[in-house]
């Protein structure tokens, strides 16, 4: 899906939001490249932000990096992961 979402629609990157108490959608966020970015608040219950950057098809000369947004971005999260 990640692929198709480059190539098809041009998208540079993906961004999803889970709750704290929700470990099976975190863990398969994290699992599959995405980053905590920062807290959030989702239907009234405290939340995580993730961003996956997604690799620019082969010879497009995309970086596909991570970008600063996401540096200590873990740190962030922390608060939701010891509530």
């Amino acid at each position: 899906m990640c692929r198709l979402a480059a190539s098809a629609y041009g998208l540079t990157a993906l961004a999803a939001v889970t709750t704290c108490d929700n470990a099976a959608s975190r863990t398969v966020l994290e699992r599959n490249g995405f980053t905590a970015v920062g807290d959030t608040v989702v239907a009234g219950r405290p939340g995580i932000r993730y961003r996956r950057p997604l690799t620019a098809p082969h010879g497009t000369g995309g970086t596909g990096g991570t970008g600063t947004e996401e540096t200590g971005a873990t740190d962030k999260s922390r608060s939701c992961r010891t509530r």
